[in-house]
């Protein structure tokens, strides 16, 4: 987070940062210059309720969701209905799993997908619609069912990602590191393993 990032933001007189406060720990702890004095300052986001922030001209609701951390937070605008999904979300590129709770990350994408006449901006990828969410939702079940088949066979998760390949009937999806499919599976084996 560099200075024009929330440092910039934060100096017009009218914003408040919201945040939870596992993700405030987790930026405290992993960025040597993250922007503690503003996390301070910050308005928690109870994870138990679901906030709604009158805009004036729109109304903006905080949902609590998890699975691609332990705090993921995605942002309901309403008129027009667009939902601002953070990284529980990945629109044509394979996700990352390094904080997953797999199985959390599933039910949060599904929420997110039964809500009505919505329009999906995703941490990663283009504007999303329904029907790539779908796409995406079936892309979360693969990974599973891999590792579910990597444990049936006693394979590592090395191995089991080597092997992995995204159903062909989904087309085309960027992978950042040829190590997210291991990661992929080896989160799910460790969810699966609870």
């Amino acid at each position: 987070m560099g200075n024009g990032g929330i440092r910039g933001a934060v100096k017009a007189a009218t914003t408040s940062l919201h945040v939870s406060q596992e993700t405030r720990a987790l930026i405290t702890a992993r960025n040597s210059n993250a922007p503690t004095a503003l996390l301070d300052e910050a308005e928690l986001v109870d994870p138990t309720t679901t906030p709604v922030l009158d805009l004036g001209d729109r109304r903006v609701t905080l949902r609590s969701l998890h699975g691609h951390t332990a705090s993921d937070i995605a942002v309901q605008v309403e008129e027009p209905n667009v939902v601002f999904c953070g990284d529980l979300v990945w629109n044509g590129m394979f996700p990352n799993y390094v904080d997953a709770q797999p199985s959390q990350l599933t039910r949060s994408v599904k929420f997110l997908r039964d809500l009505q006449g919505v329009r999906y901006v995703p941490g990663h990828g283009t504007v999303a619609s329904p029907d790539e969410l779908d796409r995406y939702l079936v892309l979360l079940d693969s990974v599973e069912d891999a590792a579910r088949r990597a444990i049936a066979s006693g394979d590592a998760a090395e191995v089991a990602g080597a092997a992995y390949r995204i159903p062909e009937a989904l087309g085309e999806w960027v992978l950042f590191s040829p190590r997210y499919f291991e990661r992929a599976i080896a989160a799910w084996m460790k969810d699966l393993a609870l």
